[in-house]
């Protein structure tokens, strides 16, 4: 089978990670491309993709409107390529590309995306429970046109927390990290900066806060730490690769999700997988990860006072805390499973 995956760009984020993942399952047994328009390409994301998948980039500038990208993009996929699935990973993708009586695959990745050309889409794959009530709610599709293919990861590349006394437990200061694009209207690092301030000053308590990531709230945020005066308190590490994150998740005592809104929550489930406590807000997604509370904590959505409150809950009753991450674990493993995700998709795309 011949599979083509089809983004306008390959950023350092969550989606493109599990992309890649997808595409090295997929290459053992299928002719995989993977087809970018836009020139936006992160090297050192893409160089864990393996070698034998065909990566072809147009470069186009992102906002361009030469017809010229749309006519080649057409052009391959039906004089060239000729793909058996085409699976396209950015929902309005359908406005540009005509192929006709072709079945197109799509994978959402988040909740209220638009639904414009959902008729135009065989088969729709939900990263989560809560991005497939979403879809169901939304549009009146035909049974089985929505499938819940859960996100996957390799847990066993996640490096785990030790049993050693952390941080926390030798009386320092908690350490909490936040993993995510600052795109701060949906990942909601505002309402985590605030928190931090109100822990200072309310309760004097002092924290170490790391973000790991970029994206145009970036220099807002570092503005926002220096304007609170808590810039000794947090930390900002940049966009990090994977094998980074994977290797020093262990180093932290919590990782915090403060979203807005979100379909899934990738780093939450990989931070449950290195043993790390979790503490997200109450939205569909995370909420998800966690449980609704059995394998995690949770806080009221953009509400900074409750989750100081949350933080200093968590600080003065960690043993409890590390008892609940060490039963997340298990149930990420036994969730999120990378083969089981890779089935699911290998099942819309055969399935009639």
């Amino acid at each position: 089978m011949k599979i083509v995956h089809c983004k306008y760009g390959f950023p350092m984020g969550g989606a493109e990670a599990l992309l890649v993942d997808l595409m090295n399952r997929q290459i053992q047994k299928h002719c995989v491309y993977l087809l970018l328009i836009n020139d936006l390409f992160n090297e050192e994301l893409a160089s864990k993709i393996d070698s034998r998948v065909k990566i072809i980039r147009l470069n186009r500038q992102p906002g361009s409107r030469s017809p010229w990208f749309i006519l080649k993009l057409n052009w391959l996929l039906l004089h060239s390529i000729k793909p058996d699935v085409l699976h396209l990973h950015s929902y309005s993708l359908p406005a540009i590309i005509h192929y006709p009586k072709h079945k197109f695959f799509a994978t959402i990745h988040d909740v209220d995306v638009p639904i414009n050309y959902h008729k135009r889409f065989h088969r729709i794959f939900a990263i989560s429970q809560a991005v497939y009530e979403d879809m169901k709610r939304r549009i009146d599709l035909p049974i089985n046109t929505v499938i819940l293919a859960p996100n996957g990861i390799d847990c066993d590349k996640i490096e785990t927390r030790s049993s050693e006394p952390l941080n926390i437990q030798l009386g320092e200061p908690i350490k909490i990290v936040q993993i995510s694009r600052f795109d701060v209207n949906k990942k909601g690092q505002d309402v985590l900066i605030e928190a931090i301030r109100l822990l200072k000053e309310n309760y004097n308590v002092k924290v170490e806060l790391t973000f790991i990531g970029d994206g145009p709230g970036l220099e807002p945020m570092k503005k926002l730490v220096e304007e609170y005066e808590i810039i000794d308190q947090i930390f900002f590490y940049g966009a990090k690769s994977r094998d980074f994150v994977y290797a020093h998740l262990k180093d932290f005592d919590l990782l915090v999700q403060p979203s807005r809104f979100e379909g899934f929550g990738l780093t939450v489930a990989e931070a449950m997988a290195a043993k790390v406590p979790v503490l997200v807000s109450n939205i569909d997604g995370p909420m998800e990860i966690i449980q609704s509370g059995t394998c995690g904590y949770y806080f009221q959505s953009e509400d900074p006072n409750n989750l100081a409150e949350m933080i200093l809950y968590i600080k003065n009753h960690y043993d409890e805390v590390i008892s609940t991450a060490d039963k997340a674990v298990n149930y990420v493993r036994k969730t999120y499973s990378i083969d089981a995700m890779v089935n699911k998709y290998e099942l819309g795309y055969y399935d009639k």
